[in-house]
């Protein structure tokens, strides 16, 4: 069909029939060259790419054309958009993999994909899926009293659903595009979620808003960068009997606070991604990550000028609930070499901090830090390691360790059988620790046997490789211990005191022998 309708748009000529569906100024960002320039084939690629990046085009096509009788080698360039279906619904249905726990997901989603005329993309989304996690507390009347002991094997006992409403720009709303380079690739998200989750231990709903950005800053030392601003959500937990005796049990303020109602104020947080790999086959590059993030200073700052009341912990409340009040640091440094075609190696150092002030004196349960799972310390599972050298006396595993500091460490060795199937051996070192000793759990801080108390696990992987997703099979083995007593954290070193714990178990004298713990992790993709 030949456009009936011209647009003259800085120098661009826009050839459209009836409404034209696009901004001309986002079409003008979107191309990588200008009137006049040498061509380039990595601009036209790029233009190419950026106009697929949109969704809102069945196809992308570019032509150059020698200018007839110009005289001079001049290419005229033509780029022909074909609209794809603005409005649709989708439904699908996926496994799912968070922290080393499996579950299945269904979604139906309305999608808009052009709300303003510029490309943005508006969703109405809708999730109820099911998940495997470990039980905090168990009810099985036969291992009645075994108080945080997990329960035996793994079921379908977590339940989520939540609608979530988004709506993505193609730039930093309100900013307009003149302010950033061709190549920043600004967008930005508003999205209002809700979300109800059932566990054995508790029920916990969660409302959140957020509005979030990023940007390219650097595209050939691959630099970016993403904040949101501001992010508040509000959670409120409804805890089962036994898990709140759990809690009285443990006695532990910092656990108690992260598992109450409390509300996020968080007005600013900036991350950031370097990652020097520029193309497929380049045998060296290394990425790094850091995010900081931080809630309740100003909020705090605002009812310390009104002088509002409050409660008889001396913080201050927002509808009856505390808000959180912290600043938060985290970050991961991986380097990866490709020693050739079938062999690599892969390192990653994380570490993270997270300072509460003076409302709720305890980082948010989601904000917390752990070890252990199907990308981290493969060799325990997921939050059961830390903090630091404590010991639980209640049970023998524990499934709630969360601490305020996180320091981690890991190397692995890849190698190829075929292209579809994948080797790897592993060693994790790390640990979780509180900024503060707490008196009723003792080597719980940072403290000058902080490296004593460093984790070690190593094992074996198997991955298959499909090109679309990974699927990876760990073993990993505990090597080093340090819940367990200086003399017995080694694997090779004897294990009496540790025994003699494990007795207390198991008051009929028939508790198992010692045996070196290994434990299995099922995940997607690689662990870093």
């Amino acid at each position: 069909r030949i456009p009936s309708d011209t647009l003259d748009f800085l120098g661009i000529k826009i050839l459209h029939n009836g409404k034209l569906e696009l901004d001309p100024e986002l079409v003008d960002y979107t191309i990588h060259f200008e009137s006049g320039d040498l061509y380039q084939k990595d601009r036209a690629e790029s233009t190419y790419r950026r106009f697929n990046n949109l969704e809102i085009f069945r196809s992308v096509a570019i032509q150059f054309r020698p200018r007839v009788n110009s005289g001079v080698n001049v290419l005229d360039c033509f780029i022909y958009l074909t609209s794809a279906k603005r409005q649709f619904i989708s439904t699908q249905s996926h496994g799912t993999h968070s922290d080393g726990n499996l579950g299945i997901q269904a979604d139906i989603e309305y999608s808009h994909r052009n709300v303003f005329g510029g490309a943005e993309q508006g969703n109405i989304t809708l999730s109820a899926g099911y998940e495997a996690q470990q039980a905090l507390t168990q009810t099985d009347q036969d291992t009645e009293g075994v108080v945080g002991q997990a329960a035996q094997g793994l079921r379908f006992n977590t339940f989520e659903i939540g609608p979530e409403l988004s709506l993505k720009f193609h730039n930093i709303f309100p900013l307009s595009l003149d302010r950033f380079s061709r190549n920043s690739n600004p967008t930005s998200k508003l999205s209002v979620a809700f979300n109800y989750q059932s566990r054995p231990d508790y029920t916990r709903a969660l409302t959140r808003i957020r509005y979030e950005g990023k940007w390219i800053e650097n595209l050939q030392k691959g630099r970016s960068y993403f904040f949101h601003f501001p992010e508040i959500s509000l959670v409120k937990i409804q805890k089962s009997q036994s898990f709140q005796d759990l809690l009285d049990d443990i006695d532990d303020e910092l656990l108690t606070n992260s598992y109450q109602d409390h509300l996020i104020t968080s007005v600013f947080g900036i991350g950031g991604n370097w990652d020097n790999k520029k193309t497929k086959h380049q045998r060296r590059h290394h990425f790094f990550h850091f995010n900081i993030d931080g809630s309740g200073t100003a909020l705090r700052g605002v009812m310390n000028a009104i002088k509002a009341d409050k409660n008889v912990d001396g913080h201050y409340e927002i509808a009856g609930i505390e808000f959180a009040h912290y600043t938060r640091i985290d970050a991961n440094f991986r380097q990866y070499w490709d020693v050739d075609e079938k062999n690599s190696f892969a390192t990653r150092i994380a570490a993270g901090v997270g300072k509460t002030w003076t409302n709720l004196g305890a980082l948010p349960f989601e904000k917390s830090f752990f070890a252990g799972g199907a990308n981290s310390l493969r060799a325990w599972q997921a939050r059961t390691l830390g903090p630091g050298s404590f010991r639980d006396s209640t049970a023998l595993v524990t499934y709630n360790n969360i601490g305020e500091s996180r320091l981690e460490a890991n190397l692995e060795y890849r190698f190829n059988f075929t292209p579809t199937f994948e080797g790897a051996l592993f060693v994790d070192a790390g640990n979780i620790w509180m900024l503060k000793e707490d008196p009723d759990r003792p080597g719980t801080a940072i403290s000058s046997n902080m490296l004593s108390e460093v984790a070690i696990g190593a094992g074996l992987g198997m991955r298959l490789d499909f090109d679309f997703f990974l699927i990876r099979f760990d073993f990993g083995i505990q090597v080093k211990d340090p819940a367990k007593i200086p003399g017995e954290r080694w694997i090779w070193e004897p294990k009496d005191n540790y025994e003699d714990f494990v007795d207390g178990f198991y008051p009929e004298g028939d508790a198992p022998g010692y045996f070196p713990v290994i434990n299995f992790n099922l995940g997607i993709g690689y662990p870093f």
